[in-house]
């Protein structure tokens, strides 16, 4: 016979009430463990335990690291610049001219070291890249005084081993290049390659697209210094002074401020310029073209 769970049926206690079976006897908490650890609970919210069987959130991608400088022309970022760029390609385009590119000094570098500072159309980076890298013109063209405008028949030394450079601007359909230097302090310089897909058959073209390079240089040099953005227009004015041969007080007295403030702006540029001395900052910021 089995015993039925019924309290009333449960044999009395010492004092004669029913004594309660153990499946009805009610269950008492557990007393606390004093060593164990509460929970952290951020305020304003409340601890909560995850389900049991809740699915893991996937890990979020690694984002892609920013694109260093030497591979990120200016105009790639700059709507003012790019303007400027297509502006220039559209009018020497009666000439064959389809693209051009600019190089320009690596200030933190050495004096063979040049930077592709804009390249239109934008597709062309990486033939622009391998012309900045190579030892044609830059550094070795300057030191044997060698003339500042001149171009180039592409295709008549492509394929020596050191003209990788020559090759991928062929391969992009381009036949001839003009280029025109204009020289900066300590061997360094501006560079404006224009490349066109037709062979020109004399000077007079390449004459031409110097010209248009000398007028459009000083809005192009603006802009691009501009871009650049790594001096604020007091630093760049104090620099310039400075350039002048005016003293920080003779300089304060131009702008209208103290001494103090005016070496302050200076520390500030030589800070962003990596340059522990006052000419050297000069000397960095004429190679920014900021100027």
């Amino acid at each position: 016979m089995i015993a039925s769970a019924d309290p009333e049926s449960a044999p009395p206690g010492p004092t004669g009430a029913p004594q309660p079976s153990p499946a009805s006897a009610p269950i008492e908490p557990l007393p606390a463990d004093p060593t164990a650890a509460e929970p952290v609970v951020a305020p304003g919210t409340s601890a909560v335990a995850p389900a049991p069987h809740a699915r893991a959130r996937p890990a979020r991608p690694p984002q892609p690291p920013p694109l260093p400088e030497s591979l990120a022309p200016l105009n790639f970022d700059n709507i003012d610049l790019d303007a400027v760029l297509s502006d220039w390609v559209e009018a020497i385009k009666d000439h064959g001219v389809e693209a051009v590119a600019i190089l320009g000094p690596d200030p933190f570098a050495g004096v063979e070291q040049r930077l592709v500072l804009a390249v239109h159309p934008p597709h062309l980076l990486p033939a622009a890249q391998s012309l900045a890298s190579s030892h044609d013109f830059g550094a070795p063209w300057r030191s044997a005084e060698s003339p500042m405008a001149n171009w180039q028949d592409i295709a008549r030394s492509a394929y020596s081993s050191t003209s990788r450079w020559r090759r991928l601007w062929l391969g992009h359909g381009f036949q001839s290049v003009a280029r025109v230097e204009f020289a900066l302090p300590a061997q360094r310089a501006f560079e404006c390659f224009m490349f066109s897909p037709r062979e020109w058959s004399g000077r007079s073209e390449a004459c031409a697209l110097v010209w248009s390079a000398l007028n459009v240089w000083p809005l192009l040099r603006r802009t691009l210094a501009e871009a650049r953005g790594l001096l604020t227009p007091r630093e760049v004015e104090c620099l310039r002074l400075a350039f002048d041969g005016l003293t920080a007080a003779q300089s304060a007295l131009r702008l209208g401020c103290s001494e103090r403030t005016v070496n302050f702006h200076i520390t500030n540029a030589m800070y962003k310029l990596r340059c522990d001395n006052k000419l050297a900052a000069v000397q960095r910021a004429l190679w920014l073209g900021a100027i």
